[in-house]
């Protein structure tokens, strides 16, 4: 009896816990799982009453359809952060379709102008809320798609976060906005002696080169982005903000490299709204040799020579053009610069604190070029910038530095061509002390930084109005505030003394073997003077400038060769042991493949594709000038440069030394890294970014499983 009573206990038990939950799940429209059938359900706030269907769940937000889910997201962060500036103006939406590479433009569905990190947040917030894409923006000067808004979404464009907030030059280091241009933050450091070191293509802003790791001519000497950014404040996905990701101290072993994570992560893990960046001391003294070759293979032997034992010369950057890029220069310029289109081109660049420095350096360069068969060699040195002292009663008064076009590099005079006369901002609380040159002394007669008014070209200046960003509020700016404290020489005395050493730098200057008419002929007997010396350093730093120019312009002259065309920039970096071999290589690949095509397609007009290295790094690139609408030159291109990839890897390389992956090179990063590798990399996006929101379609192939990209592409489709 007491068994059938307990069997007949459970039944009623189990009939009614089975009823009363179909009942919950036909109110609730949620599908009967096993585990509520262990689960009790919670109770109801009215009573025990189920709910009608007035009063069911609502529909998680990121399950509406996409339109309905922009448009949440849009007023949801209007009422976080009123005072945003968000445009769905056509012209805008254009505008962040593409960069300037040859990949699809894709219209982004809104285009929000933060101005700090709290309203970056509020976007990130809402976005991962409502599942929308999201997409950084800074200068759109990359090459490889990353701010082309492949599921439309919001385009963040960082450039009206564009403040330098503190320069410290005691610790050379400072604190900057995404949206500042490099070109811009070392005009501003000028005074300082200082300057940021990467140095990618004009218009470029700090966002974007964090996002692609960049570098630049000057990744010989100073690193990457990577060895340049001591520490960064992140926006997380979440919204959740990262104040700093590492300490300043010069050194610091603390945790996990959290900077260096987001570096190179091309907006796929957050978005960097402020950025401590090392800062390097400006040369004393620069030079520049150039040297032809016959072979591509010697020039590249000689690069090795230079930089490997046992004469390890420390130089500043070493840059190789090949014939065709030498020949887009001289019809981009007009033949100004004279140079021999039958032969390839290296520039090396020699920097110092003397021009003994320059001179040894100059003649270990040299010695190398020799033995590889050089046929031209010309050298051209002087101080990195121009000091006059040849009015000391003008120095006694403390001048305010001005962006002088002189000191800037030759794209950025090229780019800010008409744009007006500046000046550089100083800090809060320096007006009674405006940035003025320090004293020249022995071991430093002048630097590009300490350059005064006095020794400005006429047809030079006024060229660099928007250089330097304005700050909305200068009372923003923090760190220290107090302008450097250089003085100008105060006696008699300390300006012969500065004159005497600048004089013995000028005839050790003069040892050189500088072109025609550079230096005044000097009579037995009869000293220099002050303006014969400014005059000749003057045309020594003319002739210098004219050497380096020729690599400064070579990407946009390779337009010159085929007018109409659009570039497709390859990007591979090799072992230095190994460069020579893969420069030829490609070159023999290129001539095969013209031929084959040509056989095949009759009239099909030969692939052109001009050569620039970075040859310190081993990094060079093709500059492929293809018909974007011809999809027979598409595929051609294509192939040369799959081919140069594998090249590149299978030599130990990689398929890209600085633009990065975006969505152009997503296929090689499993052959280059390993499925181990790349399924790490998979991992900890999903744990930074599980929604999938920032950045989608770039970096990680989708092959590896991405499953936040997956779950974005059915949600936009949708």
């Amino acid at each position: 009896m007491r068994v059938a009573w307990k069997q007949r206990s459970l039944l009623v038990t189990s009939t009614v816990g089975s009823a009363a939950l179909v009942t919950y799940a036909f109110y609730t429209n949620e599908p009967v799982r096993a585990q509520k059938l262990i689960t009790r359900p919670a109770p109801h706030p009215a009573g025990n009453q189920p709910p009608k269907a007035s009063q069911s769940a609502a529909k998680p937000q990121h399950e509406l359809p996409y339109a309905e889910r922009l448009q949440k997201a849009v007023a949801r962060i209007r009422e976080a952060q009123p005072q945003l500036d968000i445009s769905l103006d056509s012209s805008h939406l254009e505008s962040h379709a593409r960069d300037v590479s040859f990949h699809e433009p894709h219209l982004p569905d809104v285009v929000i102008y933060p101005r700090s990190a709290e309203e970056v947040a509020a976007v990130l917030r809402s976005a991962t809320e409502f599942r929308i894409p999201v997409v950084p923006y800074a200068g759109a000067t990359s090459l490889e798609g990353h701010i082309v808004p492949r599921f439309g979404g919001i385009t963040v464009d960082c450039s009206q976060m564009n403040r330098i907030l503190a320069v410290r030059p005691t610790d050379m280091d400072c604190d900057v906005e995404p949206g500042v241009p490099w070109e811009a933050l070392n005009e501003h450091l000028r005074p300082y002696g200082l300057f940021f070191a990467p140095d990618p293509g004009p218009g470029a802003c700090i966002g974007g080169m964090i996002g692609t790791s960049c570098s630049g001519t000057n990744a010989a000497r100073y690193g990457t982005m990577r060895e340049n950014v001591l520490s960064l404040e992140v926006v997380l996905p979440t919204g959740e903000i990262v104040q700093q990701t590492r300490s300043r101290a010069r050194k610091s072993s603390a945790g996990y490299d959290l900077t260096r994570l987001f570096v190179g992560s091309e907006g796929t893990l957050g978005i960097a709204t402020k950025a401590t960046l090392r800062l390097r001391p400006l040369p004393a003294y620069r030079g520049v040799a150039k040297c032809t070759f016959e072979r591509l293979e010697d020039a590249a032997a000689t690069v090795q020579d230079v930089l490997g034992p046992p004469l390890a010369v420390s130089i500043g950057r070493c840059e190789l053009m090949d014939r065709l890029a030498v020949q887009a220069v001289n019809l981009s310029t007009n033949q100004e610069l004279e140079l021999d289109e039958s032969r390839h081109l290296l520039l090396f660049e020699l920097v110092g604190e003397s021009m003994q420095v320059i001179r040894e350096q100059a003649h270990r360069v040299k010695m190398c070029a020799e033995r590889h068969h050089v046929h031209e060699w010309r050298m051209a040195a002087a101080p990195h910038c121009l000091e006059s002292l040849s009015r000391p009663a003008e120095a006694d008064q403390p001048q305010t530095t001005h962006v002088d076009a002189l000191h800037t590099n030759a794209a950025l005079r090229a780019n800010l061509d008409g744009a007006g006369d500046a000046r550089v901002e100083t800090h809060p609380g320096s007006a009674e002390h405006p940035e003025v040159p320090p004293p020249a002394t022995a071991n430093h007669v002048a630097a590009d930084a300490f350059a005064t008014a006095s020794v400005q070209m006429p047809e030079q200046r006024g060229r660099v109005a928007d250089a330097v960003p304005r700050n909305r509020s200068t009372s923003e700016v923090g760190g220290q505030t107090q302008a450097p404290t250089w003085l100008v020489p105060e006696s008699p005395d300390d300006r012969q003394e500065i004159a005497a050493s600048r004089a013995a730098s000028v005839e050790d200057i003069a040892t050189f073997d500088p072109a025609p008419g550079a230096w005044p002929a000097q009579q037995p007997g009869k000293q220099l003077t002050a303006d014969d010396m400014d005059a000749a350093e003057r045309r020594l730093l003319e002739e210098r400038e004219r050497l380096w120019r020729s690599r400064k312009v070579a990407y946009w002259s390779a337009y010159e060769l085929r007018p109409g065309a659009e570039i497709w920039t390859t990007d591979v970096a090799v072992p230095l042991s190994k460069l020579a071999d893969v420069l030829r290589e490609t070159q023999q690949d290129i001539e095969q493949t013209n031929r084959a095509y040509t056989e095949r397609h009759g009239s099909l007009v030969p692939l052109v594709a001009p050569l620039v290295a970075h040859a310190a790094d081993g990094n060079f690139h093709l500059l492929m000038l293809v018909d974007p609408k011809d999809p027979v030159e598409l595929e051609r291109a294509q192939q040369v440069n799959d081919r140069l990839v594998q090249r590149a890897i299978a030599a130990g390389g990689t398929c890209t030394g600085e633009h990065g992956i975006g969505e152009g090179k997503r296929q090689y990063l499993v052959p280059e890294l390993g499925l181990e590798a790349v399924d790490l990399m998979r991992r900890i996006k999903a744990t930074i970014d599980p929604a999938g929101i920032m950045n989608p379609g770039k970096v990680l192939p989708p092959e590896v499983g991405d499953t936040g990209e997956l779950l974005l592409r059915r949600s936009y489709e949708a």
